[in-house]
């Protein structure tokens, strides 16, 4: 089984806060994703946006994104039963705002440690896929609440993982 983390920025008009995230990061992205097949096989993107943790299948996610790169992840089935469960586990959790703010304050004060770490109680899109990550086993080096997409996306690099920078699905 596959799984994809993904990297992604909005396909439509002027989003403020991707604008800000992509101009501080200096990247054509600001979301993370986790791409994967539900129980019934369909493809559906799990992520951390709006106001919540949510699932979309990709025709509707593709409205109104566009994926710019992904990573490929084989997994087990004990490992995607565990993702299954983490998933309908993790719907509804809010989205934190606080976090996304954290990221720009330690960018610009070089801060180590967000300081508006919500724990699990609150998300951001690549605090999402930090835990995913963690939960299937892949290393990561810090809190998950310091991580930024751009950061994941080095961590992720440096693990030897296939690479599709032009993800079609």
């Amino acid at each position: 089984m596959k799984i994809y983390v993904g990297f992604a920025g909005p396909n439509g008009g002027f989003v403020p806060l991707a604008w800000l995230i992509q101009a501080v990061l200096k990247r054509k992205y600001d979301h993370v994703y986790i791409r994967f097949q539900e129980p019934e096989g369909e493809w559906m993107i799990f992520q951390a946006s709006g106001f919540a943790v949510n699932m979309y299948n990709t025709g509707i996610w593709k409205g109104g994104n566009t994926s710019i790169k992904e990573y490929e992840i084989d997994i087990t089935s004990e490992q995607w039963f565990a993702l299954w469960n983490f998933v309908k586990y993790n719907l509804g959790v809010p989205y934190s705002l606080k976090e996304d703010f954290g990221i720009l304050l330690m960018k610009c004060f070089w801060l180590k440690k967000n300081p508006f770490d919500a724990g699990m109680s609150a998300e951001i899109c690549s605090q999402l896929g930090a835990n995913v990550c963690k939960m299937l086993g892949l290393p990561i080096p810090e809190d998950s609440s310091s991580i930024d997409p751009s950061k994941l996306d080095s961590i992720l690099s440096q693990k030897s993982l296939p690479c599709n920078n032009n993800p079609n699905f």
